[in-house]
């Protein structure tokens, strides 16, 4: 590790180490994976593949599949992930259905996770999938995946089309940062407010 980041880390993983221990001791029994390469899995008849690496999966007593993802910065809102405007989580529970993950086979994905990693304080992982009975955007990690995929497929094949033109951002929001071409797309003119709208 470089000895710049080293000093910046270092002491901020020193901070949440005690925290982060405990946050494992509370999740119960479970097999634990980290850094699981998925192999390049073909993206229905697109000619194109996706693969990755999953931050961590858990395998659960009943055999069933969580996945976990760390962040050092502020994660997307369960509600944004639901919706797909941040797939990571979704994709990888596809990639988990369809057989990329391959020390994984035939293993169902039951929930999905955020986890925050902050300088300090106690760790609440972000669960993406809401069990509430009157939630209106209620689903599963199954189904939030195979809409993912499905939703990636059509992507690809919207943009194989050579007369079709790229945007700037699909669904312009407010953000920190600027595009390269933000500007010629005049992206504040034409923000949506999804992300006022609030988390969770």
């Amino acid at each position: 590790m470089p000895p710049d980041i080293k000093a910046i880390w270092w002491s901020i993983f020193e901070n949440f180490a005690p925290f982060f221990i405990k946050w494992e001791q509370n999740l119960g029994p479970r097999k634990r994976h980290v850094e699981v390469a998925a192999q390049k899995t073909p993206i229905g008849t697109t000619g194109v593949t996706l693969s990755g690496r999953a931050d961590r999966i858990d395998i659960l007593p009943d055999k069933m599949v969580e996945i976990l993802d760390f962040k050092t910065n502020t994660p997307p809102s369960s509600k944004q992930v639901r919706a797909l405007l941040h797939p990571q989580l979704a994709l990888e529970a596809a990639l988990l259905m369809q057989g990329a993950f391959t020390d994984f086979q035939d293993l169902t994905p039951s929930n999905l996770f955020y986890v925050p990693l902050k300088g300090k304080g106690p760790i609440k992982s972000q669960s993406i999938i809401l069990y509430q009975k009157k939630a209106k955007d209620q689903t599963s990690a199954v189904l939030l995946g195979q809409e993912a995929w499905k939703r990636l497929i059509t992507l690809i094949e919207y943009y194989q089309n050579p007369q079709q033109g790229y945007l700037s951002h699909a669904l312009p929001s407010p953000h920190r940062y600027e595009g390269d071409y933000d500007h010629l797309a005049r992206l504040s003119e034409w923000s949506s407010n999804f992300y006022k709208a609030g988390s969770s």
